[in-house]
C-alpha cells in the first residue's frame, strides 16, 4: 500500500510540474506577444511579390477619393464598389494578381478588357460567396495599364465587406507567400485533423474501456479545432473551388468546438455544476441547429458568430467556476484535470480580443498553441489512467493466479479445480469428458528416511511428469498433499490407455535419475455425456487409481 501511494505521489508531482511549466510558457509568449508585438509584425513578401496597398482610387457617383488597403468597407446592397489603380512595370515581378475578399462578387478589367470574372456560376452550392481567394493573370506587358476591379456585395442591406490587401507575382512566389505566411496555422491543421482521426479510431478500438469515452470527445474537439484552422487559411480556398463551403466548414467547427468539453468535464467532473454543463451541450447544440437552419434559408453565418463566441466564453467560465469549487473541496484530480483546460482558455481570451478590437494578424496562433497544450496535457492524463489500469489488471490477475495456483508445483489447485469440475456440470454437451487420479507412492518413507524436503521434491518430480504428458491436451490439479487430478475432454478409451503408458515411462524415466523412488499410481475413467455426474466420474477413477496402487504394493510384497 504504501509503494502504491509513493507511485502516485510521485504521478501527481511529475503532471503538476508539467502542468505549471505549461502555463508559464504560456504566460512567456503573451508577454512577448504584448510588449514586443510590434517586432513580430513579420511580412515575408521576397523580391518577387509586390503588395499593392496604397495608390488605389475609389469610384463614386460624386467622384473618385483616394483608398489604401485592407480596408472594411461598409456598403449598400445593389451598389458596387469600383476600384482602380494604374500599374507600373517591376523587374522581376510577374503578371498574377492575387485578390482576396468577403462576401464579394468580383470583376476585374485591364483598360477597359473585362480579363476576370467570379459570381453566381462559380457558386454550385450557393449563390453566396464567403471568403475567396483569387489569381487573376494580367497581361504580360502591364506598364501603364488602368487596372479597375468591380466589386459586387452579395448579402442584403448594408454590410461591411473585408478586402485584403491585392499582391502581384508570379504563381510560385504567390503560393509561397501564402504558405510562409500560414505555416503555423496549415501545418498545425494537418496534424490536428490527423490527430483527431487517430484518437477516435483509438476510442473505437477500445471501446470496451472505461475512458475509451473521454478519448472519442478528446479526438472530436482535435479534429473539430483541425478543420476550423484548416478552413482560415487561405490555402483551404485554392483547394476547395466552392468557397461557401470552407465559410460552412469553419462556421460549423467553431459551433461546435466546445462540444466534446462538455462530454469531458460530464465524464470527469460529474459533481462539479452537473446542471451547468448539461445547460451547455445544449445550447451548444441548440446554437449549431438555429445558425444552420437559418443559414440554409439566407441568413450568412456571420450575423450569429457573436453566438458562437458566447459559447466558447461560456465554457471558459465554467472551467473556472469548476475549478474554484474544486480547490475549495480539495479534491485534487478534479484540480489536476481542470488545469488542462487552462491553457486553451487562456489562448480564447487574446483570440476573441484580437477578432473583435485589435485586428492583429495572429492566424491563429495563440487558438493553435492552446489547442496542442490541452491535447497533450489530455493524452498524457488518459495514458496515466491507461497505465493505473494495466497496474490495475496485472495486480488482479496476479492474485487471481494465486488463489488459483498451488505455491509449490505451480499446478491448479483444489479451488480451480472445484470450480472446473462445476462449469463443466452446468453446461454438458456431446463432449466426452475423461477423469484420471494419480497419487505419489512412497511418500511417507521418502519422508520419514530422506526427510521432508527430498518428498516435497517428490510430489514435485510427480507434477512435472504430469504436466509433461497431459498439460498440452487437459488440466492438471494438485487437489491434496500428494493427489492429483487431470481433466481431458473428447479422448478415447485407446487413447487415454496410450498416455497412461506415456505418463508412466516419464516417472521411471525420472526414478533413474533422482536418488529417491518416484512411482506414483494412475487411475481414470470416461464419463458418458448427461448420463453421470462428474464427481461419479473421479470417483471411479479414484478407484481404478487404488487398485493401480495395490497392484504396484502387491508385486513387491508390501503394504502400503
Amino acid at each position: 500500500m504504501e509503494k502504491k501511494l509513493e507511485t502516485r505521489s510521485l504521478w501527481e508531482k511529475i503532471f503538476a510540474g508539467i502542468m505549471i511549466t505549461a502555463v508559464l510558457c504560456m504566460a512567456g509568449i503573451l508577454a512577448v506577444c504584448v510588449l514586443k508585438g510590434g517586432a513580430y509584425r513579420i511580412t515575408y513578401l521576397d523580391g518577387n511579390v509586390v503588395s499593392l496597398q496604397d495608390g488605389w482610387s475609389l469610384v463614386t457617383k460624386e467622384g473618385s477619393e483616394d483608398f489604401s488597403f485592407p480596408n472594411d468597407y461598409a456598403c449598400d446592397y445593389g451598389q458596387d464598389i469600383i476600384l482602380e489603380k494604374n500599374l507600373e512595370s517591376m523587374k522581376d515581378v510577374g503578371n498574377i494578381l492575387k485578390l482576396q475578399f468577403l462576401h464579394l462578387k468580383v470583376k476585374v478589367y485591364a483598360d477597359e478588357d473585362l480579363i476576370y470574372t467570379f459570381g453566381e456560376g462559380d457558386l454550385p452550392f450557393s449563390g453566396t460567396p464567403a471568403r475567396t481567394v483569387h489569381f487573376v493573370k494580367l497581361p504580360q506587358n502591364y506598364d501603364g495599364m488602368r487596372l479597375r476591379l468591380v466589386l459586387t456585395p452579395s448579402l442584403k442591406g448594408r454590410e461591411i465587406y473585408r478586402m485584403s490587401t491585392p499582391v502581384l507575382g508570379n504563381t510560385f512566389s504567390l503560393l509561397g507567400e501564402m504558405l510562409h505566411n500560414e505555416a503555423f496555422a496549415l501545418g498545425g491543421a494537418v496534424v490536428l485533423i490527423f490527430l483527431g482521426f487517430c484518437i477516435i479510431f483509438f476510442s473505437f478500438f477500445v471501446h470496451r474501456l472505461k475512458f475509451a469515452g473521454q478519448i472519442l470527445y478528446l479526438g472530436t474537439f482535435a479534429l473539430l479545432a483541425g478543420v476550423f484552422s484548416f478552413c482560415e487559411t487561405e490555402l483551404a480556398l485554392l483547394l476547395v473551388r466552392n468557397s461557401y463551403l470552407v465559410h460552412t466548414g469553419d462556421a460549423v467547427a467553431l459551433q461546435l468546438i466546445c462540444l466534446p468539453f462538455f462530454g469531458l468535464l460530464s465524464i470527469n467532473c460529474p459533481s462539479y455544476w452537473p446542471k451547468a454543463v448539461k445547460l451547455g451541450a445544449i445550447l451548444m447544440a441548440g446554437n449549431f441547429a438555429v445558425q444552420n437552419v437559418l443559414n440554409f434559408i439566407g441568413k450568412d453565418y456571420r450575423y450569429y458568430v457573436l453566438g458562437s463566441h458566447l459559447l466558447i466564453v461560456y465554457c471558459v467560465l465554467l472551467i473556472a467556476a469548476i475549478l474554484i469549487l474544486a480547490v475549495k473541496r480539495k479534491d485534487k484530480q478534479v484540480v489536476y484535470y481542470i488545469l488542462t483546460f487552462v491553457p486553451i482558455a487562456l489562448c480564447a481570451v487574446p483570440e476573441l480580443i484580437n477578432f473583435y478590437w485589435l485586428g492583429f494578424p495572429l492566424q491563429g496562433f495563440f487558438f493553435e498553441i492552446g489547442i496542442f497544450l490541452f491535447v497533450l496535457l489530455q493524452i498524457g492524463g488518459i495514458s496515466i489512467q491507461i497505465v493505473g489500469n494495466y497496474q490495475q489488471a496485472t495486480r488482479s490477475q496476479m492474485f487471481q493466479e494465486m488463489a488459483f495456483t498451488d505455491y509449490m508445483t505451480k499446478l491448479r489447485n483444489r479451488t480451480a479445480y472445484q470450480q472446473r469440475l462445476d462449469s463443466l456440470s452446468a453446461v454438458r454437451s456431446s463432449r466426452k469428458i475423461c477423469c484420471a487420479m494419480a497419487d505419489v507412492n512412497h511418500l511417507k518413507q521418502v519422508n520419514d528416511t530422506l526427510g521432508h524436503e527430498k518428498g516435497d521434491a517428490l510430489i514435485l518430480e510427480t507434477a512435472q511428469a504430469l504436466e509433461k504428458v497431459f498439460g498440452s491436451i487437459g488440466e492438471v490439479y494438485r487437489i491434496g498433499g500428494d493427489e492429483f487430478a487431470v481433466i481431458l475432454e473428447n479422448v478415447t478409451l485407446a487413447e487415454m490407455e496410450r498416455l497412461e503408458q506415456e505418463f508412466k515411462a516419464e516417472v521411471r524415466r525420472r526414478n533413474e535419475l533422482c536418488s529417491f523412488p518416484v512411482e506414483a499410481a494412475f487411475g481414470y475413467a470416461i464419463a458418458e455425456p448427461e448420463h453421470e455426474n462428474l464427481e461419479h466420474t473421479f470417483v471411479r477413477a479414484d478407484n481404478a487409481m487404488y487398485e493401480d496402487k495395490k497392484k504396484y504394493y502387491n508385486s513387491r510384497g508390501r503394504q502400503r
